[in-house]
């Protein structure tokens, strides 16, 4: 008997991981009216010309983000995962829009 309270607790789990996605999902395209855009979204990924609200949906908050102002710009650094005194993974924007990432 206890084979399929395991077996129950599994098929539960996996319809609520399910629902969850499904539900993200639609979330997603209602914010953002683009299924290619979504689908990287969910598969954490970046890419040049990410916002940084699609780089949040994306990977999350940083630990970390410096900033610097100059006359005709903004730039910032998104610094991720700290291991051993270092970020391991930084995401590089200009006015709001990602020019580069860097892993280590």
């Amino acid at each position: 008997m206890n084979i399929w309270l395991v077996l129950t607790s599994m098929i539960v789990t996996l319809l609520v991981v399910i629902f969850i996605e499904k539900r993200r999902k639609n979330y997603l395209l209602s914010k953002y009216m683009d299924e290619y855009v979504v689908e990287q979204i969910l598969k954490n990924r970046i890419w040049q010309g990410q916002t940084k609200e699609e780089v949040e949906d994306s990977i999350g908050l940083p630990v970390k983000i410096e900033r610097t102002v100059f006359k005709h710009n903004i730039t910032e650094c998104w610094k991720y995962k700290k291991r051993k005194g270092e970020y391991s993974f930084l995401v590089l924007f200009e006015n709001g829009e990602v020019v580069g990432w860097h892993e280590k």
